[in-house]
């Protein structure tokens, strides 16, 4: 193999390392930002339901009484 092909061939290998590098904390930064956005997710979730069960009847269930 000549000198020149190994050149190449060993500055290919350096690019995708640094593409695979890239992409690696890309990963990583996108996997925190979804471990964030799911831990908001549960919080609004468990308020969602604490406000559902609350005893304030909405609107539409508010039935005036019988003699009206």
């Amino acid at each position: 193999m000549s000198e020149e092909r190994l050149a190449h061939l060993e500055m290919l290998i350096m690019e995708h390392e640094q593409t695979i590098d890239s992409l690696s904390d890309t990963i990583h930064l996108q996997q925190l930002t979804i471990q964030s956005l799911q831990r908001e997710l549960d919080k609004f979730e468990a308020r969602l339901t604490s406000l559902q069960s609350s005893p304030i009847r909405a609107p539409e269930d508010d039935v005036p009484p019988p003699h009206y």
